[in-house]
């Protein structure tokens, strides 16, 4: 019996992995930055470049940060917990988030916000 418990323990673990979500990962700035990588087409509305992503175990949702005032795009991975679909706006910044693997492919269009 203490051999069973011990089996169906270890196939627990084994079977449980964790989630990981993988998002887009990239900037249409700083080209001399790596972090996030530059990518010039960043700012797409409609994002889906596969070279330039990232998956992480720890991390359970996407975002993309638009800037109003001169069009600068990232598109990341959001470690804190959030909804699919919240936004939040910092003066000129507005980050939306989303939950399924490559979501961040828009630029904000659903937050409250306009963006330029």
């Amino acid at each position: 019996m203490k051999l069973l418990m011990i089996l169906l323990l270890i196939a627990g673990c084994t079977i449980y992995q964790g989630s990981a979500i993988r998002c887009y990962y990239c900037s249409n700035f700083a080209p001399d930055d790596p972090y996030p990588p530059y990518d010039p087409d960043c700012g797409a509305a409609d994002y889906q470049n596969m070279d330039f992503m990232l998956e992480d175990p720890l991390t359970d949702a996407c975002y993309t940060k638009i800037s109003s005032d001169n069009g600068q795009v990232q598109r990341g991975l959001e470690p804190s917990h959030v909804n699919d679909g919240e936004c939040d706006t910092f003066g000129a910044i507005t980050r939306c988030y989303c939950v399924r693997n490559n979501c961040n492919t828009n630029t904000c269009q659903d937050c409250d916000r306009e963006i330029k």
